[in-house]
């Protein structure tokens, strides 16, 4: 559960209809096949038609079901979140009658004519083409207008290509792959009918920008979206690495048990629809549970996702277990005097799945978690999503996770390589011999060992600093551009990483974050000999989601949720180039690194306070170069990585007597073996630092313009 929750969707079928959910047709590993297959559509059974409706409001997309040729698949892309914290990439709908959408072939929807005994989904989209040009009815509404063109489409495009409009997507002809915008349909819209074997996915999102390669070998193309269910399936993949990567795409994934029980708390309310009258009901608390969490199968289940280094699970490196020399590094169980050894998985796939029964008076569970860390270092826990009982922002720092009279010092010895057990809440129901949890998804960030890299300069291992890993990631492209205008477009990246900074020259403690990061493909014009030439850049914005601490960093307030992607038209004339929102700005300032003298940049507050970010500015071309190296070495899993130059990590100091830290960019990957290592492109990206808080590199920073007079403009005072 979120620290405040604030989740809002509808059921997707009547909770009163005769709907059957078996074992082994839950989400989770396989009946038989646990250790070699995991499925993460939840399936179900009904000997009646029965409505489904849009979980919530967003845009939809028709396709195939491989199976079937009498039913179809549909994708949900949210529109507005129904669970403030949790961002979802898809709900996909697999087995909906075809004959609600196209009552025969495969070219045509419901006609106008036939629309009043259609479904609401239906009547939607014929009155929004009536308002748009009433003289459209007497035309067929064709089934490709929402995805539906099965013999003009190939298995292997991406789902994300049809539903982000930017004439980009097209193939080498320039010919569009989708010149129209997809519906969007209201939060409860009926959207057809299901009879028989159905499935729902719900798809967890970790961005919206275009990957140019997967992180764990699974995709979400056309071949994903038509199929009847989805098994994540090891047994084409090679043993070793690619297989251990491979079991990571269950992260991209939830139970919906688990989505809907998210929903129970003070502000979590589930909308129903009545399946004979369809008039509109309200769950909360305990009828979310009786409703709809108990409808399935894993109705107890609470999915713990513990992420570690470089956005892997736990241990996935092989960490802690090189701490203390045991695969099981984790201690867990519903008793805090009692916990037990484990592996941080459930039968082999890097998820905790756990359904205790507890036995007491209160009306929520307890599960406690011991994790093991350095004797040299600082633990810090954070919970995304969870509701950590003793957290502060729901953080857990070393002086709450290292136990009492342990000593950290000199690399001596430790009495126990475990934290003190962190506590999470999950709601309960039951009587007090018999207290189930009400299913639900907890999503834990944990660092509590170093991590070592190699080195390709020094052939050595190389300290993983958290300040290293500030920015990514860099497989990536815009979702948004356009082939035949000037933009400004950007993408966001929701993956929290945790980070651990000391405020510069100050006496004030560390802060404890966790960061996204914003990705902007930049645009600035000069004037060159009577003409305007346009210059891009790349620069990447990590911004504080959550923190604490006393520092300077907690009084700018962190952001709630990072913008979708976007873009906008880039006006030379106007030279609209991408800025920092107030009260944050760049101001320049000169310095001398050796013979070479650059433009400086710092970030600055007209609040005085210590802004609440973390930027890298480079040019289209660097950035191209470290993509290069991506590309000739097949990496997955990147991020990029700020090396120092100086052999101790710490500053130098101009001609002008300024400090600043000097860096060599790369790119941190996994390599085949599955071992973090460093790759440099060939001709070296040097980024220097004024301030510990923007990074930027020659090519960049000699084309960005002194923000410092905008900044104290009364009409953007005014605004603040």
């Amino acid at each position: 559960m979120t620290k405040d929750l604030a989740a809002n969707s509808y059921y997707f079928i009547p909770p009163n209809a005769n709907v059957v959910q078996e074992a082994n047709g839950a989400f989770g590993p396989v009946q038989g096949s646990e250790t070699t297959q995991y499925r993460v559509t939840s399936k179900f059974s009904t000997s009646e038609e029965v409505s489904a409706y849009a979980i919530c409001s967003g845009q939809v997309f028709l396709q195939p079901h491989a199976s079937d040729t009498s039913k179809v698949n549909l994708i949900l892309r949210p529109f507005k979140q129904p669970v403030k914290g949790l961002s979802i990439k898809y709900f996909i709908y697999r087995g909906l009658n075809k004959v609600d959408f196209i009552p025969t072939g495969n070219t045509n929807l419901v006609s106008y004519n036939q629309k009043d005994t259609a479904t609401e989904f239906i009547k939607l989209l014929w009155k929004q083409l009536e308002d748009f040009d009433d003289t459209a009815i007497a035309q067929p509404f064709e089934a490709k207008w929402i995805g539906y063109d099965p013999e003009n489409q190939q298995q292997d495009t991406f789902i994300d290509d049809y539903f982000f409009i930017a004439d980009a997507y097209g193939d080498e002809d320039n010919e569009t792959l989708k010149p129209f915008e997809l519906p969007i349909v209201p939060a409860g819209t009926e959207l057809a009918h299901f009879k028989g074997d159905f499935g729902l996915d719900a798809v967890l999102s970790d961005g919206d920008y275009k990957a140019l390669s997967s992180n764990t070998g699974f995709v979400f193309n056309l071949d994903y979206a038509r199929a009847a269910e989805c098994i994540i399936d090891t047994a084409n993949v090679p043993t070793g690495y690619a297989e251990k990567q491979y079991r990571e795409a269950i992260h991209d994934f939830m139970d919906p048990a688990a989505f809907w029980g998210l929903h129970f708390s003070e502000a979590g309310k589930v909308y129903t629809r009545d399946g004979s009258s369809g008039t509109l009901v309200k769950k909360e608390n305990q009828q979310i549970y009786n409703d709809i969490v108990s409808k399935f199968a894993t109705k107890n289940n609470v999915y713990i996702h513990l992420q570690g280094h470089l956005g892997r699970s736990y241990n996935y490196y092989d960490s802690y277990t090189s701490v203390i020399g045991e695969t099981s590094v984790l201690k867990t169980g519903t008793n805090q005097d009692a916990t037990r050894a484990v592996m941080p998985s459930t039968n082999g796939w890097p998820l905790i799945i756990q359904n205790e029964e507890q036995n007491h008076n209160d009306v929520v569970n307890k599960i406690y978690l011991q994790f093991v860390y350095q004797n040299d270092g600082e633990p810090i826990l954070f919970g995304e999503i969870a509701n950590l009982v003793e957290g502060e922002n729901n953080f857990l720092t070393a002086d709450q996770l290292i136990p009492e009279n342990t000593v950290i010092e000199n690399n001596d010895p430790l009495l126990d390589f475990y934290t003190k057990p962190a506590t999470i809440s999950i709601p309960a129901v039951g009587n007090s011999a018999t207290k189930e949890n009400i299913a639900s998804y907890v999503k834990l960030l944990y660092q509590g060992s170093k991590l070592e890299v190699t080195n390709p300069d020094t052939g050595g291992l190389q300290l993983i600093k958290p300040v290293d890993t500030l920015f990514g990631p860099v497989n990536i492209e815009q979702r948004l551009v356009s082939a035949d205008q000037e933009v400004i477009s950007w993408s966001s990246y929701y993956k929290n990483r945790l980070a651990q900074t000391k405020i510069i020259d100050s006496k004030g403690p560390n802060n404890k974050i966790a960061l996204q990061t914003k990705i902007i493909a930049n645009k600035i014009a000069f004037e060159e000999n009577g003409e305007m030439t346009t210059i891009s850049s790349i620069l990447y914005e990590s911004q504080f989601f959550e923190g604490v601490s006393d520092g300077l960093y907690l009084n700018n307030f962190p952001q709630s949720e990072i913008p979708r992607a976007n873009s906008v038209p880039f006006l030379k004339q106007q030279n609209n180039t991408y800025r920092l929102s107030p009260p944050n700005y760049i101001a320049t300032e000169f310095f001398t690194d050796g013979f070479t003298t650059l433009k400086g940049l710092r970030i600055y507050n007209t609040l005085k306070e210590y802004p609440n970010k973390f930027m890298l500015g480079i040019s289209d071309e660097q950035n191209s170069m470290l993509k290069n190296v991506i590309e000739i070495n097949k990496l997955k899993n990147t991020t990029m990585f700020l090396s120092p130059l100086s052999s101790d990590g710490s500053l130098f100091i101009s001609t002008e007597n300024l400090f600043y830290g000097k860096y060599k960019l790369g790119v941190l990957s996994d390599n085949e073996l599955g071992i973090p290592i460093i790759y440099f492109p060939d001709d070296e990206i040097i980024v220097y630092s004024l301030d510990e808080n923007i990074y930027f590199s020659k090519d960049y920073s000699q084309n960005i313009l002194n923000d410092s007079a905008l900044a104290f403009d009364l009409t953007i005072e005014r605004t603040l």
